[in-house]
């Protein structure tokens, strides 16, 4: 069966659509807080574990992007999940790519066959990966997500096989 370029071409955009959203984290969070926020590298490590994620948000004298609420939430969460002891350990932490493969070929899998087992093998090892080391690999929501799209597409996909070919024999 010959895939389309469309297909090529959906994939290579969500690939890019995903690498791109996770490239939205600040890079340096450690300044010295002012009264209002101007931007969100501004807050320090000190706000993000003390504050709520609300109150971070209020600091600020303008209505935050999309991009910057997610990359508060993103750093709250890996703040919670990093060491204190050690403060190398946050830049450590980071999103497992077999996850994000396993939810892309997820998403996938619904227009083209092969792509839904290959969404289940990823995300089981992304899975895996997450369970050995918790608390430097993220993404356990994509790799599950990835992996009920793949079980639930090949499921179909079998049924619907075994339905037309079960047919066709008794024609």
């Amino acid at each position: 069966m010959k895939k389309s370029p469309l297909t090529y071409l959906l994939f290579v955009f969500l690939l890019t659509l995903v690498t791109m959203s996770l490239q939205a984290m600040p890079t340096d969070i450690g300044k010295v807080t002012p009264l209002a926020y101007q931007d969100v590298t501004e807050i320090s490590t000190n706000d993000f574990l003390s504050l709520d994620y609300t109150e971070i948000v209020d600091k600020f004298d303008r209505k935050l992007t999309f991009r910057e609420k997610a990359s508060i939430k993103i750093v709250q969460r890996r703040l919670v999940k990093a060491d204190p002891k050690d403060p190398d350990n946050l830049h450590k932490i980071r999103t497992d790519g077999f996850a994000i493969t396993g939810l892309v070929l997820g998403i996938l899998g619904v227009f083209t066959i092969i792509a839904a087992p290959l969404a289940i093998i990823f995300s089981a090892i992304s899975l895996a990966r997450i369970k050995r080391n918790p608390n430097q690999v993220l993404g356990r929501g994509m790799a599950i997500a990835g992996l009920v799209l793949g079980i639930v597409v090949t499921a179909v996909v079998t049924a619907l096989l075994v339905s037309v070919t079960s047919i066709l024999w008794f024609l």
